[in-house]
């Protein structure tokens, strides 16, 4: 109760200097921990919230019958929890400026980029334009509330030098496996987390891979990517899911993030993430004169804006392809 106290306070504060909120927001932390807090409770308020969780669940049943993922879903779910925590307000009741306080308020306490921040927005208003499609609501309040703009930072790939680097870094087989399956195939780390080997046709080069929304595609394997995973595999007994944990389990996305990190910093290269490695399949791809069109389908895109997001043209192949035409 404390909690929601000191956020409701501090939403009626959005209006003011950052300077003027943090030293209101020390000065209550002290407070409360000598004070408790206590809500008067009305029947109209314990109707508002439980008529808030029934609508947030309706709606992310509507979104997983869509086919969403279940990250996709907690991200919606987090969002939405948020603002009812921020806003004690039935749905239909909060406003324009309940949610612009709610996205300052939020922006200043966490500290939040302002990408970040967007995304907050893209989540809430998807929600309240399904409350009005669905006619619990009559007005949208979001549609008044413009996306935030962020600058735009090229996100760059490995080079080859910081590639060789990984390589030499790696320490087991399944190290080695799978650097060499990140950078064949462009998979996402969700996807090779679900992956078996009866996924993996040897013969033919080729794997199955399951995208978002279930959606199924095909991803093709490098010689240098079957040798290291063939390797891994002949050192494994276990011989059902394809890249293994402790006691031969799936092994989760955290655990793959995490020794990716580790092998970064044996290395002595920077951010080395699962997503980069698909970043940097998308770029070498198209440097090397792959059609758009086939890295898109390749990476699993339903648009190809998304694709060329993930794409650093090489600007010596720029400059021939300006002399080819120019």
């Amino acid at each position: 109760m404390e909690e929601r106290f000191r956020s409701e306070l501090l939403m009626g504060l959005a209006e003011f200097s950052k300077e003027v909120t943090e030293k209101v927001d020390r000065l209550l932390i002290g407070l409360l921990q000598r004070y408790q807090i206590t809500q008067k409770t009305t029947e109209l308020a314990v109707f508002q919230e439980d008529t808030n969780i029934l609508l947030m669940q309706r709606y992310i049943a509507s979104l997983r019958l869509e086919g969403k993922s279940e990250a996709t879903l907690e991200q919606y779910k987090r969002a939405i929890e948020k603002l009812s925590e921020s806003i004690y307000k039935a749905f239909k009741d909060i406003t324009t400026n309940d949610i612009r306080c709610h996205l300052a308020r939020y922006q200043t306490i966490r500290k939040v980029c302002k990408a970040t921040l967007d995304n907050e927005r893209r989540y809430l208003s998807a929600f309240f334009r399904w409350l009005t499609v669905e006619e619990y609501i009559e007005k949208n309040p979001m549609l008044r509330i413009k996306k935030v703009k962020s600058e735009k930072k090229i996100k760059k790939a490995f080079s080859d030098l910081e590639l060789e680097k990984l390589r030499g870094a790696c320490r087991t087989k399944r190290e080695k496996a799978l650097i060499e399956f990140f950078l064949s195939t462009g998979c996402r780390v969700s996807e090779v987390v679900g992956l078996d080997i009866d996924h993996v046709d040897f013969s033919k080069k080729e794997c199955v891979v399951f995208g978002k929304g279930g959606k199924e595609r095909t991803v093709y394997l490098t010689e240098r990517c079957l040798y290291y995973l063939e390797e891994y595999l002949k050192s494994r007994e276990e011989q059902g899911t394809l890249f293994a944990g402790k006691k031969n389990q799936r092994w989760s996305k955290a655990a793959i993030e995490k020794c990716l990190r580790s092998m970064g910093e044996r290395a002595g290269v920077q951010n080395v993430h699962p997503h980069r490695f698909r970043r940097t399949f998308a770029t070498n791809a198209l440097n090397k004169g792959m059609p758009l069109q086939y890295v898109q389908r390749i990476l699993g895109h339903t648009s190809m804006d998304t694709t060329l997001i993930y794409c650093v043209v090489d600007t010596e192949n720029m400059k021939l392809e300006h002399k080819k035409v120019a």
